[in-house]
């Protein structure tokens, strides 16, 4: 080591045991580190858990850029294992294999990788984007990518459950989705397809449905919403729509279909609490049918709170006035004074 020109060098040897990594237990840890004047070579990577492995080897620019270089190779037992997947204590996992590989290149990652979901066909992904050391999530948002993702025919009744209550309970999930330029302002390709898809009861808190199909074509920054059927205890919808997501912290969803379609109606789940489809009968003469409905969202983080602003735009040939209830708040829209919000308690004397 020299103090006066600030420079070290060396092989240094690591080793550990039952330790945590950003709230991941690992087992056991072995690396074999080369110090030099203006670099560290990692020459050797290990790292254990369970039946999983990580290995790798690469170098670290010490000067100003920190470029990195490297390969990492990730086999995994059980992926649910790493993401935050709520599911009852109770209930038993299906285990889902993944065999991920990385080469980097001057911070500059290529990633290959399957996940292989149980009585599914594998599901495929591939990443290529640059991460220096010190990006944070708002450029990496901004900074071009690419990444694709195949998956012939997941059946979602074995499939990792990613929503909480659990959303589908059966179906067939298939598509090719490819993502280009960045992730604030994407360029997609591609189509999603679900059939079968059975509604799980554990969502009917949030919305009554109990089956659905559909189709989404990616096109662009836009996708067109094919065809959407889906189906309640009384009553069947066909839809179609699109989507747009020129930037995604201002995505647009429209909807459209031939029949009324929605009874917004108090439950708190995140901003937007219930979507509830219903049949209008003779019963209900003011809610004619509906020719279109369009919702937007804009979210942005301020300085300790999250803002969000619904903005309801429909053909509403005689319907009077529409329901909007949101966390703590209730909105109405009124066709000739438009959105305003109202008290709690004048919406329970309604």
């Amino acid at each position: 080591m020299d103090t006066r020109d600030r420079k070290f060098g060396g092989h240094l040897m690591v080793e550990g045991a039952s330790l945590t990594f950003y709230k991941t237990a690992i087992d056991n840890l072995s690396a074999k580190l080369n110090l030099k004047a203006t670099d560290m070579e990692i020459e050797q990577l290990a790292m254990t858990h369970k039946n999983d492995s990580l290995s790798g080897q690469g170098r670290i620019d010490l000067s100003h850029d920190h470029n990195y270089s490297g390969t990492l190779e990730a086999r995994l037992n059980n992926l649910a294992d790493y993401l935050s997947i709520s599911r009852g204590a109770a209930e038993k996992r299906n285990a889902i294999p993944a065999d991920v590989q990385a080469t980097i290149d001057s911070s500059n990652w290529d990633i290959r990788g399957v996940i292989h979901t149980p009585s599914s066909s594998p599901m495929s992904f591939t990443a290529n984007f640059r991460l220096p050391i010190g990006t944070d999530w708002n450029a990496f948002q901004l900074s071009p990518l690419n990444i694709t993702l195949n998956f012939p025919s997941i059946f979602l009744t074995k499939a990792p459950q990613l929503f909480h209550p659990q959303l589908f309970s059966d179906g067939i999930l298939s598509g090719n989705i490819s993502l280009s330029e960045t992730l604030q302002h994407p360029h997609i390709d591609g189509d999603i397809q679900l059939v079968n898809g059975k509604i799980s009861g554990d969502a009917g808190g949030f919305i009554n449905l109990t089956e659905a199909n559909g189709r989404i074509v990616f096109g662009g920054n836009r996708a067109s919403i094919e065809f959407l059927n889906v189906a309640t205890k009384d009553t069947d919808l066909s839809l179609r729509g699109e989507i747009d997501f020129q930037d995604t912290k201002k995505v647009a969803v429209r909807i459209d279909g031939a029949m009324p379609i929605f009874d917004l109606t108090p439950h708190q789940v995140e901003c937007t609490n219930k979507i509830e489809v219903k049949n209008c009968s003779s019963a209900e003469p003011s809610f004619n049918p509906t020719g279109r409905l369009v919702l937007t969202s804009e979210r942005s983080q301020g300085p300790g709170t999250l803002q969000t602003r619904m903005v309801l735009l429909a053909n509403f040939p005689s319907v009077s006035q529409v329901i909007i209830s949101c966390t703590a708040k209730y909105y109405c829209w009124d066709r000739f004074r438009g959105l305003k919000c109202i008290p709690q308690q004048r919406l329970r004397n309604k």
